[in-house]
């Protein structure tokens, strides 16, 4: 058991991990208008080469200014409504369970609860559904191998098997 706070730079780490396929798709995107742009230049379309151009470099730019202001901005405001993320709470663990308990609950999942997982150099995010998570920072976890046994344990999310319905 371990006691816990997530603290606003995790949770701004967390938005990002969540949001990088978006992210990355959104930078492919506008690196190909940009690209088609300047093929267009050099085939002498003049007016929809100029367009795809600076549209490229707009969106770019703009995917860039969201990244690194925007989205911190608009998380620690979300940190600031979150009632309670930054009150302290003990986590707990095993093959089968995560167990949390705070002063306003308490609650315990099973691993295969949960639908996927992903993570980063900062953060783990185990997904309840495909736009709600639950966010564990790796700096949570000081005792040797409790990092290792944890993204064994966050691994199985999404693997276990589920009842079909219909």
């Amino acid at each position: 058991m371990i006691t816990v706070t997530v603290t606003v730079e995790d949770y701004i780490a967390a938005h990002r991990l969540d949001y990088q396929r978006a992210r990355k798709n959104s930078y492919f995107i506008f690196t190909a208008v940009l690209t088609i742009g300047i093929v267009l230049t050099f085939v002498g379309v003049k007016i929809g080469s100029l367009i795809a151009i600076f549209a490229g470099i707009g969106g770019l730019l703009g995917q860039w200014w969201e990244d690194y202001f925007g989205l911190p901005k608009k998380v620690r405001k979300l940190y600031k409504q979150f009632k309670g993320i930054s009150e302290p709470h003990t986590l707990s663990w095993d093959s089968q369970h995560i167990e949390g308990q705070c002063a306003s609950g308490h609650g315990k999942r099973n691993w295969c609860d949960y639908v996927r997982f992903k993570e980063s150099d900062e953060v783990f995010l185990i997904y309840i559904t495909d736009a709600l998570w639950h966010v564990y920072p790796k700096r949570w976890f000081t005792i040797p191998g409790q990092l290792e046994e944890f993204r064994r344990y966050a691994g199985t999310a999404g693997c276990c098997d589920r009842p079909t319905t219909g």
